[in-house]
């Protein structure tokens, strides 16, 4: 079995509850369409207005984890967005709750984007880098909505 696991969901948002639980609404599939925006003379093609990625991260309490762990966001024309990471500390945290009866200790991280731009359709990808090594978290892919008309002008 492979002690480690690491998941990247794409949302409309997280919300935390009181109790500490974490919601995700509006989870989306593996291909959004997107009305592309009318040509403005920028580069921009569509926008999102917001734009939340879940990221968990399991690994087993018994297994060595290489760090620094840190988070990137690749965009579709090859952009890439440094998004953070995971402390020593944390990664410390999550071992010993992991032990308290469960092989398995978890990390979530939540990024959250307002104005989300693109600049051309097509897929982003989270990367964690744990120690060096790369894992694929997750993808996204970006597609223009052909159904969608722009606005008759007058």
């Amino acid at each position: 079995m492979i002690p480690t696991s690491i998941i990247a969901l794409f949302c409309d948002d997280i919300r935390e509850e009181k109790s500490g639980a974490l919601t995700l609404v509006g989870v989306m599939g593996d291909n959004v369409k997107l009305p592309p925006l009318p040509d403005s003379g920028s580069n921009v093609r569509a926008m999102i207005p917001r734009l939340a990625v879940y990221i968990r991260l399991n690994f087993d309490v018994e297994a060595f984890l290489a760090t620094p762990i840190t988070f990137k966001i690749i965009l579709p024309d090859g952009t890439e967005v440094s998004a953070g990471g995971v402390s020593e500390q944390t990664i410390a945290e999550a071992r010993t709750t992991g032990q308290r009866g469960n092989q398995l200790a978890g990390i979530v991280s939540r990024l959250v984007f307002g104005g989300f731009v693109l600049t051309q359709f097509g897929r982003i990808t989270v990367e964690v880098d744990m120690g060096g090594n790369k894992y694929l978290a997750g993808i996204l892919n970006f597609v223009p909505d052909e159904t969608a008309h722009e606005p008759a002008s007058s």
